[in-house]
């Protein structure tokens, strides 16, 4: 299976999409997807850096709490 795209294939993908009726062109939909996608990991991987700083309502960090807390073994208790 080829990796490169066809001139068949690229019309079949504007004629699905319809993208030069929408006035764009392949190109600038997979430069914008690029990009997007770009965007969000840099979201995904910055926003809990961001975050992981800034104490709660109590003083604690979050993500340090989570984690001191998922060290812990967890206990099982029963309810008499």
């Amino acid at each position: 299976m080829s990796t490169v795209t066809t001139d068949s294939q690229a019309k079949g993908l504007d004629r699905y999409f319809q993208i030069s009726q929408r006035g764009s062109t392949l190109s600038r939909e997979v430069r914008g997807g690029i990009a997007t996608f770009f965007t969000m990991a840099y979201i995904v991987v910055l926003n809990p850096l961001i975050i992981g700083t800034v104490p709660d309502g109590t003083g604690e960090f979050w993500p340090m709490a989570i984690s001191a807390r998922s060290r812990q073994p967890l206990r099982w208790s029963r309810a008499s």
